[in-house]
């Protein structure tokens, strides 16, 4: 699972104790993980969503560690029709019109596999569907430049017929 690393520098004049509050995004697949001047700290959650770090600050370094994850997004009128996102990054499909997929809207990693393709100078991540159609890429739609593309599929039923 990839996660995404948020790095926060913190420099008080004097010591000062107070606590840091950051809210966890809805696309979090699993526990956040902090790490204050490189050790594992314990994270406690609020009701409303914010991880709460109290201690006394001076000059620290803290890393937030967030796990990203692939998953499907229904519209709100069409549950039939879905976008991927990986963790916040809506992906394209680099497909020409409409598409249907066999996938299991809860359980999109078990149809789309993440893969790198090397492109000039770097690796390009990404997913390929491995279900029918197969072989139709999805990268960040920010990367997409002039290529056909889709961001909703359809949902068809799956191999044995399950939706």
């Amino acid at each position: 699972m990839d996660r995404l690393v948020l790095n926060l520098h913190i420099k008080c004049d004097r010591p000062a104790e107070f606590t840091i509050k950051i809210r966890l995004p809805w696309w979090l697949h699993g526990e956040a993980t902090v790490i204050t001047n490189g050790q594992v700290q314990p994270v406690s959650v609020n009701q409303t969503g914010f991880i709460c770090i109290r201690r006394t600050w001076g000059d620290e370094a803290v890393e937030i560690e967030l796990p990203k994850g692939l998953h499907a997004m229904a519209l709100p009128d069409a549950s039939d029709i879905v976008a991927f996102l990986d963790g916040p990054v809506v992906m394209a499909g680099l497909c020409d019109g409409e598409t249907i997929l066999q996938v299991d809207p809860g359980r999109p990693e078990a149809a789309l596999t993440p893969v790198y393709e090397l492109e000039w100078y770097r690796w390009r991540p990404g997913y390929r569907t491995q279900v029918r159609p197969q072989g139709i890429r999805f990268i960040p739609l920010y990367e997409v430049q002039d290529e056909p593309y889709s961001v909703y599929f359809y949902l068809g039923p799956g191999p044995n017929g399950e939706s």
